[in-house]
C-alpha cells in the first residue's frame, strides 16, 4: 500500500523496499536511516482519539495503501483513530492512524494502519491494534479482521502476538492487483494473508 511524496516519512519500508512500488504492509517496520539523530525529547502519544473526516491525513493513509481509489472507497465510511505527537502549542500532528470499516456479519476490518517512520518501534502500532480490538468488542462485532502480505513477517508476528489468527490466504492477490512487483524482507509479496480476532467468546 504506498509511497510518500518527496520529503515525507515512509511507512514500514526501507529505501530498498520501496524500489518495488509499494504495497505497504500494515505495522511495525524497520528503523530507517538517521533515526538515531531524532531528538530524545520527543513526546510519545498515548491515547488514540476519534478523527473527523477533515482531520484524517490522507498522505499518511497513502503510506499504508498506495491506491487512492481504494482509500476513496472507505474514506467516508470508516471510523478513524489517530495518535498525535505532543506539540508546544495546538493539538499536535497525527503521526499514527487506524481505519476500521464494517464488513459482513457486522464484523469490523482494519483497512488502514499507518505509523510515520520516525515513530515506529515505539509501540504505536500495537496501541492502535489494542484500541481497535476494544472498539470492535464494544461494538459487539463478532470478529475483527486485518490483512497483510506474505512478506510482512514482522507484522504477521505482531498480529499473532496480539491474538489474531490466520484464516485464509488469497493467492496472487498482490500480483493481480498491483502494477509493480513488491519485495519486502527480500521476499516477493504475492499473497494476502487474512487474519481475524474472534470476539464472541471474549
Amino acid at each position: 500500500n504506498a509511497g510518500p511524496a518527496p520529503g515525507q516519512d515512509r511507512f514500514f519500508w526501507t529505501p530498498g523496499d520501496r524500489r518495488a512500488n509499494q504495497k505497504h504492509s500494515f505495522l511495525e517496520g524497520r528503523r530507517g536511516p538517521g533515526l538515531s539523530d531524532w531528538p530524545r525529547t520527543m513526546q510519545i502519544p498515548t491515547e488514540p482519539e476519534a478523527l473527523h473526516r477533515d482531520q484524517v491525513p490522507v498522505d499518511l493513509l497513502l503510506q499504508a495503501d498506495p491506491s487512492q481509489e481504494r482509500i476513496a472507497g472507505y474514506l467516508e465510511r470508516a471510523h478513524f483513530f489517530g495518535l498525535r505527537n505532543e506539540a508546544s502549542s495546538g493539538p499536535g500532528r497525527v503521526v499514527a492512524i487506524s481505519g476500521l470499516l464494517e464488513i459482513e456479519q457486522k464484523a469490523l476490518e482494519i483497512v488502514n494502519l499507518a505509523v510515520e517512520e520516525v515513530w515506529q518501534r515505539r509501540g504505536l502500532g500495537r496501541a492502535l491494534l489494542v484500541h481497535a480490538i476494544d472498539f470492535a468488542r464494544r461494538a459487539n462485532a463478532p470478529f475483527l479482521r486485518i490483512c497483510t502480505g506474505n512478506s510482512s513477517v514482522g507484522q504477521l508476528a505482531l498480529y499473532q502476538k496480539c491474538g489474531f489468527r490466520m484464516q485464509r490466504i488469497c493467492r496472487d492477490f498482490f500480483l493481480k492487483n498491483y502494477a509493480e512487483p513488491i519485495y519486502e524482507n527480500g521476499i516477493l509479496c504475492a499473497d494476502r494473508i487474512v487474519l481475524e480476532y474472534g470476539l464472541r467468546s471474549d
